[in-house]
């Protein structure tokens, strides 16, 4: 693993190196961090400079989708309590579930992940065909063991009282609600260790706005 970028608030970046995969001809970018860490900040950043970018969570919905092979697997492992009125599985009622058995939550990782491995790797291998870079936002990149899907991981991260603070306001949670969906995730510190850039969002969104134009600036 090459040695990682890491930029706090006040950084200095040399150009990033964009050498191509030689198998796939591009760059294929993780984006991973935990709960409010600003991922899909980042994500959202980079579409909207022009680059495509997968969201693994948009692509989970065609697994959770109603009817589908997914959808007959998670009701049967977790029952209708997971379905709303019109049957179809309650992402929040689901969530609420799984932060709170870790057994739980490994039943319904082994159930969406190996689905959805497959339609990341489909799309990538259509993207390949005309980008030179292409980022995938993955919440459990490492967790769920995808780093072989990408070149380089990029690790977005918060202090833990500032992702608390993030998911009380921005959420509406109780605290011991916010504190658990963290605590179900794994550390910032293991996350690191996989990273080839890492970036701290602790401070404003005009500071982490600083820090993408950054790495923009070094990807072009």
């Amino acid at each position: 693993m090459p040695s990682a970028y890491y930029l706090p608030i006040t950084f200095q970046i040399d150009k990033i190196s964009v050498k191509k995969n030689k198998q796939t001809a591009s760059l294929i970018i993780g984006i991973t961090g935990g709960i409010a860490s600003g991922k899909s900040t980042l994500a959202k950043f980079f579409r909207e400079k022009g680059y495509p970018v997968l969201d693994a969570d948009l692509l989970a919905h065609e697994v959770y989708r109603k009817g589908s092979p997914g959808y007959k697997d998670i009701v049967a492992a977790f029952g209708s309590v997971v379905l709303n009125h019109e049957e179809e599985i309650d992402r929040k009622i689901l969530g609420s579930i799984v932060f709170s058995d870790a057994s739980k939550r490994e039943t319904l990782n082994s159930l969406v992940w190996p689905r959805l491995t497959t339609m990341m790797r489909q799309r990538i291998d259509e993207l390949r065909q005309n980008h030179r870079i292409i980022f995938i936002e993955v919440a459990l990149l490492i967790e769920a063991s995808l780093t072989a899907l990408v070149d380089r991981v990029w690790v977005v991260y918060a202090d833990r009282e500032v992702a608390v603070a993030r998911l009380l306001s921005r959420n509406n949670l109780s605290r011991e609600d916010a504190e658990k969906r963290i605590d179900a995730q794994t550390s910032n510190e293991k996350r690191l260790q996989f990273a080839d850039i890492k970036i701290a969002n602790n401070g404003s969104s005009t500071e982490f706005h600083q820090q993408l134009e950054v790495l923009y600036k070094g990807l072009s």
